[in-house]
């Protein structure tokens, strides 16, 4: 395989097999910047994690979104290129999980460092947390840092890619890629698989499936690690019960935001039978599909958990997306069937 020596570069080859990759960036602020301008284009979206020095964003392409690391949940649900996260903003397990889980095939989750030697010293305002006054982060040793810095530097099962300035300051300098990253880049990979849905999402609709056509007041549970695409696998199956015979499906969830991706899918489904199907859209809306199908009329909608509380639905199908929503959402009395994710 060719060096890889851009961050543009690593990216193509990370679209190509479908990858996603941890890029460490371990040095000044200013040989970070140099390396970040490279990376992205104009269409592409980032999501950056904490406060920086906007200089360092400056020149980068990409529309940056940010937010602070105690609002990542509020981003459960959605996608994007690739995620920026500075760990003097503080770094928790909860962060990296959610975070990881947002990125598209081909996009990378930038850690933005100091030297390994003074991070690995360096307090974590996550920290702050687990202490009592007076205590700050500063008295705390930083432990899961430490972990992180050493699982990360093992060429394991979970590759990062690390970028030293102390051992190479130019911003062109080779990326030094893991064994365990360097065995996918070298299979020959020349046609993207197209965008249709995984083995385990088509066994998810069929679950969802049986549910919504077979045993009323039987719940499905589904289950998996976070971008998996089990918010995308609900607006799939809702259009598909929806044309199978349902009139109307309920998605819930702690916030609209989080099931936007669920939507999206349900219209590129919706597109796509057009081609071959009488289909009208009436309503096309945040959180609301309606459309015509066979004289029949077909609504796929968000409710808030708490209006479903106070007004109980007599859709079809109710779908409960994350667990967010569970803790203030029970299925008895909202309706027929229910598809827990």
């Amino acid at each position: 395989m060719n060096p890889i020596s851009s961050l543009l570069q690593l990216r193509t080859q990370l679209k190509h097999q479908q990858h996603r990759a941890l890029v460490i960036l371990s040095g000044s602020s200013s040989w970070q910047n140099a390396i970040l301008q490279s990376g992205w284009t104009e269409s592409e979206t980032i999501l950056w994690i904490g406060e920086t020095e906007k200089n360092l964003q400056k020149g980068i392409l990409a529309n940056i979104q940010s937010t602070e690391p105690t609002r990542i949940t509020e981003r459960l649900g959605q996608e994007i290129d690739s995620v920026i996260l500075d760990v003097r903003a503080g770094l928790s397990a909860n962060t990296l999980g959610i975070a990881s889980g947002m990125i598209r095939a081909g996009g990378v989750f930038i850690l933005l460092t100091p030297s390994v030697d003074t991070w690995a010293t360096l307090p974590n305002p996550d920290n702050q947390r687990f202490l009592n006054s007076p205590y700050q982060p500063e008295d705390a040793n930083p432990y899961f840092t430490q972990h992180l810095i050493q699982q990360w530097q093992a060429d394991a099962a979970t590759p990062a890619i690390w970028q030293h300035e102390s051992e190479n300051n130019a911003a062109n300098a080779p990326f030094k890629i893991p064994k365990a990253l360097q065995t996918h880049f070298n299979k020959s990979s020349n046609i993207l698989p197209p965008p249709l849905p995984t083995e385990d999402q088509v066994q998810a609709i069929q679950a969802i499936d049986s549910v919504a056509f077979g045993h009323r007041k039987r719940p499905l549970v589904l289950s998996a690690d976070r971008g998996r695409g089990k918010t995308s696998v609900l607006g799939l199956a809702a259009i598909h019960c929806l044309m199978e015979g349902k009139s109307h499906i309920v998605l819930t969830a702690s916030r609209l935001e989080q099931t936007k991706m669920a939507f999206i899918q349900a219209m590129d489904a919706l597109a796509a039978l057009q081609a071959s199907h009488a289909i009208q859209i009436t309503t096309q809306q945040a959180g609301r599909i309606e459309f015509e199908w066979k004289g029949q009329s077909k609504l796929f909608e968000f409710i808030a958990p708490d209006q479903l509380i106070i007004d109980a639905t007599t859709a079809d199908l109710l779908m409960v997306d994350a667990d967010q929503a569970l803790k203030t959402t029970s299925p008895n009395g909202f309706c027929h069937h229910v598809a827990w994710l």
